[in-house]
C-alpha cells in the first residue's frame, strides 16, 4: 500500500486523482490514506450475528448494522499520505 500511496501522491502527499478503498473501512488503515471514498461488508455481514453486541443488541439486523457503520463514520481518512507514516503502518 506504501508504495502504491509513494507512486499516486505528489511531493505533499496529494492523490492525483480521487482514491477509493475497497474493502478498506478498518479504522486503523483508512486513516493514515487519503481516500476520497471507502467501502466494506463489514456491517451487512455483522449485522445478523447477535452475539458481537452483548446484552444490550440492538432488535434487527438493519439497526445491528447502523451501529457498526456509525461506529466506523466516527473516523475520518487522512487528508494526506505522510510518507513517514508508512513504517509505523503494518498493513
Amino acid at each position: 500500500m506504501a508504495a502504491a500511496m509513494n507512486a499516486i501522491c505528489d511531493d505533499q502527499g496529494r492523490p492525483a486523482c480521487r482514491l477509493h478503498g475497497l474493502r478498506m473501512l478498518d479504522p486503523a488503515i483508512f486513516q493514515h490514506l487519503p481516500f476520497a471514498s471507502a467501502d466494506s461488508t463489514n456491517a451487512a455481514v455483522n449485522g445478523g450475528s447477535i452475539s458481537r453486541f452483548g446484552m444490550y443488541a440492538p432488535p434487527t439486523a438493519g439497526q445491528r448494522a447502523c451501529v457498526i457503520a456509525d461506529r466506523i463514520e466516527v473516523h475520518n481518512s487522512a487528508p494526506i499520505w505522510q510518507r513517514e507514516a508508512q513504517v509505523e503502518m503494518v498493513l
